[in-house]
This record gives structure tokens, C-alpha cells and sequence, in this order.
């Protein structure tokens, strides 16, 4: 006999709203007794799979099922967002990775499965969730807040990641875009420089030119004739016309391709007057870049760009590895704590046994076809109708008159006509 039935809007009200179409399961649960009846009027429409929900799980007062119903609530939606970034994650760091389920058994057996499969041969695992060692929200609580801890390990780790990234980003080897755009230390490689080539003493100093296709008679003429005339506030010294350009410095690096015609150039100039030749041969769309040019550097930047790869993909897969595991971990948890609320429901709508202090129901897993997916509504009648005697055939009947009468489905759903418990359970959140 039962002792209590859920009444009013709180205890019933989570309990099966409109599920959408593509949700690939649902978690069902009917009063003992019902259960071969609803699986047969269901064989047509899907799969039944057993989903082991114990029925002894510590809830307190008869009143704080209420209270566990929301916060189970808050838990299961903790969770999904866990699972819904993590599987973004391992998705976009590789587009052939398939979710596994890293499960034990009371035998100390573990197992890999598909989500899909995991939840098709639910089983409680009592050392992920003990069922006698705390009240449910409590349990609830510890669970989602351990996996959210697990998701905030990846998130440190993804943080580190996108920081060798970016310090990989500032020094890599550039390919692609013309001369003008591109590193210079990328260009004026030791294969390309010759010795002499570059040219630095206490009065001279080089300069890299680049110059666009055409270009390069004009601005030899320009070297040749490029003088500056000195401001009435320069020191003695420089009060006079100089030409700072070393006559016959300019000279291309012939092993220099560019596929815009651009051409690299230098010149060998006197140091205090770089700023006026730079001004001078923007003029002339010519680009002017300081470089100093060293062997030593050069392999010291390959060594440096070469050190920051390693590390950055060992921390990728050291990342891959934590995802997977965190994925793995935080779908267990949403599995239970789906058994959870499915328990919690039932102690609400089917009340508790006087000689065990427990409800007495059936939960399965209903995996309807493709096209069934689409028939959410007839599914639901079939449902109805299977399970009807629990409330009785008037209030039934009822529902669904008031479900006929009201063109939104969704405010239809009044969940205490329902005499089953039926909750979403995705094995998917992409």
C-alpha cells in the first residue's frame, strides 16, 4: 500500500515536460507492477533497456523531496554544461574523436563504452555514489560540484595551452603574404646573407629595403642623388649637405622570391641619417626596416621556435588526455544523478511504501526509432493509456481533454495528469 501521492504544482512539475524530438532517450519510470505492460505498448515505437535506479536512497522528510526535486535539478544542468564544453573541446582538438565511458564494476572490472551504451546497461555504482551514506542532495551536490572541479582542471590546462600558442604565434616562421608584410628574420636566412652583406661600424650602420616590382632603377637613382640638408639647430659638425648613402652599397638579395615582384634590397648608410632616408623613400613606395642580421640569433630563434612546439604539443595531448577522462567522469556522474531525480519523482508521484519508507516503481530506458522520435505525442497517449489505472481513468481522461483543448503543447504539459515519470537523457550534446 502507499502512504502518500504527489500533489500540487512542485512535486510533479519536473517530472515529463515536453521533450523534444531529437532527444535520443528517454528515462522512463512506472509504478510496480506496470512495467511489462508499458514495455510491450512501447516494442512498436523503440528499444527498453532496464535502468537501474535504487529505490532506497536517503531523502529525509517526506517534504524535503521537494527541495532535493530543484536542487537535483541545478546538479543535472551543471553537468550537462560540463559535458556540452567538453565535448565541443574534444571535437575541435580532433575531428575524429568518439566519446568513451570509462565505467567500473562491483568486481573491480573496468570497461570503455559509447555513451549510448552506457545508458542502455545503466548500472549504479556504488563507489561513485553510495546510496546509503548521505542524503540525495547532498550526494547530488558532491557529485556535480567534483565534476565541475574536473572541468575547471581542463580549463587551467587549456588556459596553458593557448599561452604556448601564442608565445608560438609571436616567433613562428611566416610563409605566406608578400615581402612587404612578412619577418625579416625569415627572409635574411643564413642561406640567403652573404658575409659582408651587412655592414655595421660606429658611423654606418645597414638598412633592408624593399622595393615593389619596377622599382629598383628609380631608387638607385634615388641613392645616388639623396641628400640631406641640415636644420638650423644641428651642432657645427653637421652643418653642411651630405649625401648619407654609401655610394654603390645598394645590392638585392638575389635568393630572396617574392610571388607580388617585391625585391629585397640594402643600402650601407650613415647612422645618424636613417630616419631622413626612411621618410624620403616612403616617398617612392619603398619600405625601409631596420635589421640586424646574426647567425647566432638566427639558431638560437630555430631552437627557441622548435622548443615551444614540443612543449605546446605535449601539452595538447597532456590536455586531450584530462578532457577525455574529465567527459568520461562527468557523464557518469550524468547518468546517476539522472537516477537520482528519477527516484526523487517517483517518491513524489507514487509515494513511499509504509514497511520499506521507499517507492515502489520501474525505470527503464526508452530509445524510440528515428521515425517514432517524431511522434512524441502519440507516444505520449500510448503511455497514458498503458499506465492509466495508477490515477485512474477519469483523471486521465481529462488530461487529456485539456491537453486537446490548448494550442500550445508546451502549457499543455501540466505534469501532475501524467501517471509515469518520464525525463530526458541525452547520450549527445553537441
Amino acid at each position: 500500500a502507499q502512504v502518500a501521492r504527489s500533489t500540487g504544482a512542485h512535486g510533479p512539475q519536473h517530472a515529463c515536460g515536453s521533450l523534444p524530438c531529437a532527444m535520443s532517450n528517454w528515462l522512463l519510470a512506472v509504478s510496480s507492477g506496470n512495467d511489462a505492460r508499458v514495455r510491450n505498448a512501447l516494442k512498436t515505437y523503440g528499444e527498453c533497456s532496464t535502468y537501474q535506479v535504487p529505490n532506497r536512497l536517503k531523502f529525509g522528510s517526506f517534504d524535503s523531496l521537494v527541495k532535493n526535486l530543484d536542487d537535483l535539478s541545478k546538479c543535472d544542468n551543471q553537468v550537462e554544461q560540463v559535458l556540452r564544453r567538453l565535448e565541443r573541446l574534444l571535437s575541435e582538438m580532433d575531428t575524429a574523436w568518439t566519446p568513451e565511458v570509462v565505467f567500473g564494476t562491483p568486481q573491480g572490472e573496468w570497461f570503455k563504452s559509447p555513451p549510448s551504451s552506457y545508458l542502455k546497461n545503466f548500472r549504479w555504482e556504488e563507489t561513485l555514489s553510495p546510496v546509503k551514506s548521505t542524503n540525495v542532495s547532498v550526494l547530488a551536490a558532491k557529485l556535480a560540484q567534483f565534476q565541475v572541479a574536473g572541468d575547471d582542471e581542463v580549463k587551467l590546462q587549456a588556459g596553458a595551452v593557448q599561452d604556448l600558442k601564442a608565445q608560438a604565434n609571436s616567433i613562428a616562421k611566416k610563409e605566406s603574404g608578400t615581402l612587404a608584410q612578412r619577418d625579416l628574420v625569415d627572409i635574411l636566412t643564413p642561406d640567403v646573407v652573404e658575409s659582408g652583406d651587412f655592414v655595421f661600424t660606429p658611423h654606418f650602420t645597414t638598412l633592408v629595403v624593399i622595393l615593389p616590382r619596377g622599382g629598383e632603377k628609380d631608387f638607385q637613382t634615388f641613392c645616388d642623388t639623396f641628400e640631406v640638408t641640415p636644420s638650423a639647430d644641428e651642432s657645427f659638425e653637421k652643418q653642411r649637405v651630405v649625401k648619407p648613402v654609401v655610394p654603390l652599397s645598394m645590392k638585392k638579395f638575389d635568393k630572396v622570391h617574392d610571388k607580388e615582384g617585391f625585391t629585397a634590397w640594402r643600402i650601407v648608410i650613415l647612422k645618424g641619417r636613417t630616419d631622413d632616408f626612411a621618410a624620403a623613400a616612403r616617398q617612392r613606395k619603398a619600405i625601409v626596416r631596420e635589421f640586424e642580421f646574426s647567425v647566432k640569433d638566427y639558431k638560437a630563434l630555430e631552437i627557441k621556435r622548435k622548443e615551444l612546439d614540443r612543449r605546446q604539443k605535449e601539452e595538447e595531448v597532456r590536455l586531450f588526455r584530462l578532457a577525455n577522462a574529465a567527459y568520461s567522469d562527468a557523464f557518469r556522474a550524468y547518468g546517476h544523478l539522472k537516477a537520482m531525480r528519477c527516484f526523487v519523482e517517483c517518491a513524489l508521484r507514487f509515494g513511499v511504501s509504509p514497511d520499506s519508507g521507499s517507492p515502489k516503481f520501474s525505470a527503464f530506458l526508452f530509445t524510440p526509432t528515428a521515425l517514432a522520435a517524431r511522434k512524441e505525442q502519440e507516444i505520449r497517449k500510448v503511455l497514458g493509456e498503458a499506465t492509466q489505472a495508477d490515477f485512474g481513468q477519469e483523471h486521465c481522461t481529462r488530461a487529456g481533454a485539456k491537453k486537446e483543448a490548448s494550442t500550445d503543447l508546451a502549457a499543455a504539459e501540466d505534469q501532475e495528469y501524467f501517471p509515469y515519470v518520464c525525463l530526458p537523457l541525452s547520450s549527445s550534446f553537441a
